[in-house]
């Protein structure tokens, strides 16, 4: 019996063996792996620690069930239960394995928090997409294989008289100690070590190359892992334990060390005796590093590569949290409590709102997407947060029956067209007298890439594809730059026509991306730096009266680092009133007394600054995350 354990153990073994070499082949690069070898044993240790241990949580009904068919003297339904029970939990574990080396391929990482997405961003429409971008009936072929092996030789198995089962004695040592040692030796493997701490996720970090530590983990932890993750996403310590956990004795230790005395501010001096309307859009997925390195192919930019040589363009800028959802939230409530929308929280209108001091300025506030405003919850969210009005898909659709739209919304050039419908007729009504902010979030560029019949995006060279720095299958490949083509497109139409009217006089436009694309290309080698990993773009236009030069001309330092954090100190002197009371966590970027040197961009996943202010950059961003938190306890 336990020797029949120990055989369906080594295959076992063997699938996680096999996902983590396919792994290695397919999606991590040798040269990476090879950078620090000396990092190898640690490595081999800790994937057997990570290994033994999910398969010794897998034998503990095979070996306690043993137990109990050796003390009743039966057999029959052991071996019937064993080969059912192995057969379906491996079958299991080899489907997570090949699932997780796709999700590592788009995400560039094991299963994570993001995994849970999938049952939030209408389900249907991703399986179409793995359809199209993915090897489907491979994968299949090969889960269908593990179980009829599994099961055929669990059959087998069950005939072989050397492993029917013996009868277990207490008053006979020889027969109790294999049972007592099998325990133990479980035991520690699920303990994963024999030292003061358990096997923790710490335990995967071996070396400085996240390559090598992305082999040790398998598809069983990471899961695992993940859904820890999920059910502890929105759990707040106390002030005490937020405070340790960012490094500092107290609240007005962070505040000295970011330089404030307070989180918010009172605008003292506005740019402008007027307000303008103010234009935020969140484009989907829209690229730093493809809109740096495209700058010069018009048939990729379609347009908007005029915008951004015309106007402001910072390169230095990254979005704040790597899921469109996570930087809407972070964005219009300034905190990092992920999923916050669909938390029992999600009513509460949080004192570091964006809508509050617009309000306070006598803005009518309004958000415009081509999603349905249920996902996410988004809708509610934002009502919630004190949006006047909260326009999707079914608005969009009620008023323009003639939109055409995709699995996941309105196409993002209607959008634009609405968005524009709502600036111009304003700017030429009474009702301009009222000011507009306009907070915008796109959606075609994502999965599945369903493009508009009516849009002909011009198709690019075969050469274009084929360069070093693209690290995804052809057809994938295509899919991903057409969308960035046509949303360049959707947002150059648009800018085109806002200058042209009259609100070209009135309104400020900022364009930024969520966060990057992904699974397009690998950083951090020859061809593409490691600081493009989370790099969105940041585009500004502003009235050429507001520009502070007698020629209409910009005199604005663009190489400044920035984040989302900064939009708000941003836009803040052309939108608010004297006396308005704003959260005040990031940077002007428009200001000339700030110098690129003493500025900094903010990503949970990294910190781009310049050498010299990197340690004071990661220490303040530090004391930000730990006094937006802290804000919780005030509302």
């Amino acid at each position: 019996m336990l020797f029949l354990i120990a055989l369906y153990w080594l295959i076992g073994w063997a699938i996680l063996l096999i996902g983590r070499i396919a792994l290695i082949i397919f999606l991590l690069p040798v040269e990476q792996l090879l950078a620090d070898k000396e990092s190898f044993l640690l490595a081999i240790w800790n994937i057997l620690r990570f290994d033994f241990q999910t398969l010794s949580y897998l034998a503990v009904l095979p070996l306690l069930t043993a137990v109990i068919a050796a003390l009743t003297h039966k057999s029959a339904w052991w071996h019937n239960f064993v080969r059912w029970y192995y057969t379906i939990a491996y079958t299991i574990l080899a489907t997570l394995t090949i699932v997780d080396i796709g999700f590592y391929k788009n995400f560039n990482s094991h299963f994570n928090i993001v995994v849970f997405d999938f049952f939030n961003e209408l389900p249907l429409t991703l399986l179409q997409t793995f359809w199209e971008d993915y090897p489907v009936l491979p994968a299949l072929l090969c889960i269908i294989s593990v179980f009829l092996v599994l099961h055929f030789w669990g059959k087998r198995m069950q005939q072989n008289p050397k492993f029917k089962v013996q009868s277990l004695r207490f008053k006979n040592r020889i027969t109790i100690l294999p049972y007592l040692l099998s325990i133990i030796f479980m035991i520690v493997c699920m303990r994963g070590s024999l030292t003061e701490f358990p096997l923790q996720i710490e335990d995967t970090s071996v070396s400085s190359v996240k390559q090598i530590n992305d082999c040790v983990p398998n598809a069983a932890y990471a899961l695992k892992t993940a859904w820890k993750a999920k059910k502890s996403a929105f759990e707040i310590g106390s002030p005490q334990e937020i405070l340790a956990e960012y490094q500092f004795d107290s609240e007005k230790e962070a505040l000295n060390t970011l330089g404030i005395d307070s989180l918010f501010t009172t605008l003292i001096h506005p740019a402008t005796d007027y307000p303008l309307n103010i234009v935020i859009i969140f484009c989907e997925s829209w690229s730093g590093y493809l809109c740096y390195e495209n700058i010069d192919k018009p048939d990729v930019m379609l347009g908007m590569e005029k915008h951004l040589e015309e106007d402001l363009w910072f390169k230095n800028y990254q979005n704040v949290h790597n899921s469109t959802i996570a930087s809407v939230e972070n964005f219009v409530m300034g905190i990092s409590l992920p999923r916050f929308f669909m938390s029992d929280y999600h009513d509460k209108c949080l004192s570091t709102s964006i809508v509050n001091p617009f309000k306070a300025s006598g803005y009518r506030t309004v958000f415009m997407t081509g999603m349905n405003k249920a996902w996410e919850n988004i809708g509610e969210g934002l009502e919630c947060q004190g949006f006047d009005e909260v326009i999707g898909k079914n608005e969009l659709l009620k008023k323009h029956p003639e939109y055409k739209h995709n699995s996941i919304g309105v196409y993002d050039h209607h959008l634009f067209n609405s968005l524009l419908e709502q600036i111009t007729s304003r700017s030429s009504s009474a009702s301009q007298s009222q000011p507009h902010m306009y907070y915008v979030l796109t959606t075609t560029n994502h999965p599945p890439y369903d493009y508009p019949d009516d849009v002909e995006l011009p198709r690019l060279a075969e050469t274009y594809y084929a360069r070093k720095q693209f690290d995804e299958n052809r057809t994938t490949l295509e899919k991903i730059i057409s969308g960035f083509q046509y949303a360049n497109y959707s947002m150059a139409q648009f800018l085109d026509a806002l200058k042209c009217s009259d609100a070209a006089e009135n309104t400020m436009v900022v364009i930024t991306g969520d966060h990057n694309v992904r699974g397009t290309m690998r950083y951090g080698n020859a061809q593409v730096h490691k600081k493009w990993e989370h790099a969105v773009p940041l585009y500004i236009y502003l009235p050429k009266q507001l520009r502070g030069t007698a020629d209409g001309s910009y005199s604005v330092d663009t190489n400044k680092y920035g984040c989302h954090y900064d939009i708000m100190p941003t836009i803040a002197p052309y939108a608010f009133k004297q006396g308005v009371r704003y959260l005040n966590v990031g940077k002007n970027l428009l200001s000339d007394t700030i110098s690129a040197i003493n500025t900094w961009s903010y990503n949970a996943d990294g910190i781009l600054a310049e050498r010299s202010n990197y340690d004071l950059a990661e220490r303040k961003s530090r004391a930000r995350e730990c006094l937006l938190k802290l804000t919780i306890f005030k509302d």
